[in-house]
């Protein structure tokens, strides 16, 4: 896809303990075909050879700086990296994550032909270290936030997107949360007047044994629940039905994912059957609360821990093409 005009794009990369995936992600960085950007390397207080290995990227390629900051999480170094970058466009990679080589170029292409404030893309996830074989199609949707929602179109991952730097003016990251994806997405997505979505993979999510979403001792976190009360209040102040909808349903599916976790204590169990409930009472006053969905979730109140059990093994069917045989300790609300 040609354009007239390469505006500089800048990516953001919290870095914490990455020695391991990070030559890799910044060497895929520089052998995208699209190459006016800007990489913004953030090592948030890393014990690790994670901050040298930055330091030496940037002294050998000058679209490359560093900040040192001590360790604040990834929410504090996102921000950090907000600050600091120069241009017209921004997007996120985690620094064990890769792209297409054609990432930038294709996504670029798309903002310039929609003049899109949003470009989002599909993202594939596995342990490996190149890009798999896949096929570019034409399949594109454009609408804006508020119908790319609506529709159920819009994934909550930060990551997997071009954002036109503007929308990010007064938004920081919430420190000390987990998913901040879902605190902060949206509140940018559902600005944008001109949102585009394709189908096509061109994000690498790995896996990581080691990363947050792999950790199987910490307890249960339910505090992102907040985000979709957040969005709820927002949704109903601004008469947006069709949003409202789309954040019930989704925070129902969270709450049914999140209920087998074996870390999970009888009062969050209790709370979040609680939440559920008063969510499906408010969802029978929609219209587009189809009976299929209706019953799925009448269906979880019945047999709470059976009916999330299997929404987790259907959704990983679906995501992967396979079963994945993760240990059943594992926290899987990370992605929802």
């Amino acid at each position: 896809m040609k354009t007239t005009h390469n505006p500089k794009v800048s990516i953001i990369i919290p870095c914490y303990k990455a020695e391991e995936y990070l030559p890799s992600c910044i060497k895929g960085i520089q052998q995208q075909s699209y190459n006016n950007w800007e990489l913004v390397l953030i090592d948030d207080g890393s014990p690790d050879k994670t901050g040298e290995i930055c330091d030496l990227y940037a002294s050998e390629d000058n679209r490359i700086k560093v900040i040192h900051k001590p360790n604040g999480g990834v929410s504090d170094a996102r921000n950090a990296g907000i600050r600091a970058v120069t241009g017209e466009y921004v997007t996120f990679l985690d620094s064990d994550d890769f792209w297409h080589k054609e990432y930038l170029s294709f996504m670029m292409g798309l903002i310039q032909q929609y003049q899109a404030d949003v470009v989002q893309c599909k993202w594939t996830r596995g342990n490996e270290r190149v890009f798999p074989e896949v096929s570019i199609t034409n399949d594109i949707k454009c609408m804006n936030g508020s119908q790319i929602m609506a529709n159920g179109l819009f994934d909550v991952m930060l990551w997997g997107k071009i954002y036109r730097r503007e929308l990010w003016e007064g938004i920081e990251f919430p420190i000390g949360l987990l998913n901040e994806d879902d605190w902060i997405s949206w509140k940018v997505c559902y600005e944008a007047k001109r949102f585009v979505v394709s189908n096509n993979k061109m994000y690498y999510y790995t896996f990581n044994q080691e990363g947050i979403c792999a950790t199987t001792s910490r307890a249960l976190d339910l505090n992102y629940f907040g985000a979709f009360a957040e969005k709820a209040e927002f949704f109903k102040q601004n008469k947006d039905e069709a949003c409202a909808y789309w954040n019930l349903a989704k925070w129902s599916k969270a709450i049914i994912l999140a209920y087998h976790t074996p870390n999970a204590t009888n009062e969050q169990l209790d709370m979040m059957m609680l939440q559920f409930k008063k969510n499906y009472k408010e969802l029978c006053s929609f219209s587009t609360f189809s009976a299929k969905l209706r019953l799925y979730f009448r269906c979880f109140m019945l047999c709470p821990m059976l009916m999330s059990n299997m929404s987790e093994g259907i959704r990983n069917f679906k995501r992967d093409g396979k079963l994945i045989r993760y240990s059943n300790q594992q926290l899987n609300c990370c992605d929802l």
